[in-house]
């Protein structure tokens, strides 16, 4: 598991972390397929996919946002479902967050994807970010 701290700059983000972290938000876009309306792809991975000529350094992660004035607790419960029925794993350290390993090249990587909503509506508050832009995919 990758921690915050340990990535400062480009140089810490390994090519397969990164190849294994595209993988996972590709797959992300398919298995959430019923819900492209009610997601969007938020974070390090929003330059590459907006510029992608631009060389972009990527990101070892993927990061989810949610509208949580139309998805309820049933569907944040499917979600769960989802991930967990193609292999994704709890975060044992973070709410609503799940770590899926990927193989690349023979190599073994573990991917955080965080799922973000805003404040207001679904679970408690103190779960969930406030604020955050997101990308229309």
């Amino acid at each position: 598991m990758i921690r915050d701290e340990d990535l400062k700059s480009s140089i810490d983000y390994s090519e397969g972390q990164k190849r294994a972290a595209h993988r996972v938000l590709v797959e992300l876009v398919n298995v959430f397929r019923e819900y492209e309306d009610e997601i969007r792809v938020v974070g390090g991975w929003v330059p590459d996919l907006m510029f992608p000529e631009e060389g972009h350094v990527g990101s070892v992660d993927v990061d989810i946002m949610i509208n949580h004035l139309t998805l309820q607790d049933e569907g944040y419960q499917n979600m769960s479902r989802i991930l967990q029925k193609n292999g994704y794993k709890e975060h044992p350290e973070k709410y609503f967050s799940f770590i899926k390993t990927v193989m690349v090249d023979g190599i073994s990587y573990d991917v955080d994807v965080d799922i973000l909503a805003g404040m207001y509506g679904g679970t408690q508050s103190k779960r969930r970010i406030s604020m955050c832009r997101a990308l229309r995919r």
